[in-house]
């Protein structure tokens, strides 16, 4: 190619064997399983493009804080070649829409069921929030073989308290977020968390753990303090008014493209 530059978008595609020899930013959204947060396929692809990123990125884009603390304390990366890029929210597609749910008063939650995703939280959450509201539900989007899992210990019932949306379009998920009470966001880590934009662009505020890079897109006042699940449950039913769009409004893909070219430039 006669490209004076090249960008890699994500850091699994420098886990190959060629690596062009050009000047070269890559945009690495996480090392979790370099962290051993994943299976041995995915370990050994992350010591790949770890070892190729240290050796031919000219500038690092980390799409948080949290990210660039990763690469900082487990790479030879140097801070000064970290630049950190925001992802956006299409304030279009994701908005807030009038009710077609089929539910009616529910929390939602948006996610694999990895660890750090941390579904465990969500169910522990949920169980509070019944106490206090018994006809509360939760809407799980994502694959559920975790979640069946802990029901088996739970009194809360899969398909009346619990309702799993697995095979869903963008506009049922759209919808999704738009009418839900709140979104339940106990993640232990995330390279950015797009649940947490995305609802918050349908006008629905989040409940997350005070931890990166919750805290970076959230206010304080959707946040609790780490595994605190009563306070955690007592924000999810506060009735707080938040302004959830002008949040998103910091987080735009015209700004990520602006930000982006700065980076080039360097």
């Amino acid at each position: 190619s006669d490209a004076d530059l090249l960008h890699v978008a994500s850091q699994d595609l420098m886990s190959g064997v060629h690596i062009p020899e050009k000047p070269m930013v890559v945009t690495v959204h996480d090392i979790f399983p370099y962290l051993g947060y994943s299976g041995p396929i995915y370990s050994w692809m992350s010591k790949r493009y770890v070892d190729n990123i240290e050796k031919s990125a000219d500038r690092v884009i980390a799409i948080s804080e949290a990210t660039k603390e990763q690469l900082i304390q487990n790479t030879s990366l140097e801070p000064g070649k970290i630049d950190i890029v925001y992802q956006g929210v299409d304030l279009e597609t994701f908005r807030p829409v009038e009710d077609d749910s089929k539910y009616d008063n529910y929390f939602l939650h948006v996610g694999h069921e990895l660890d750090r995703k941390n579904i465990d939280g969500v169910i522990a959450a949920f169980e509070k929030i019944k106490e206090k509201d018994t006809e509360a539900k939760l809407v799980r989007v994502g694959n559920i073989e975790r979640t069946k899992k802990l029901l088996k210990d739970s009194d809360l019932i899969l398909g009346e308290d619990i309702i799993h949306e697995e095979e869903l379009d963008l506009d049922r998920l759209v919808n999704l977020y738009s009418n839900a009470r709140k979104l339940l966001f106990p993640s232990e880590g995330e390279g950015f968390g797009r649940p947490m934009i995305e609802s918050l662009a349908c006008g629905t505020p989040v409940v997350a753990y005070d931890r990166k890079p919750m805290s970076e897109v959230l206010p304080e006042n959707m946040l609790t303090e780490w595994e605190d699940t009563e306070s955690f449950a007592h924000k999810a039913l506060d009735e707080e008014s938040y302004d959830c769009r002008k949040i998103t409004q910091e987080f735009t893909w015209e700004r990520t493209a602006e930000q982006t070219k700065e980076v080039y430039r360097k």
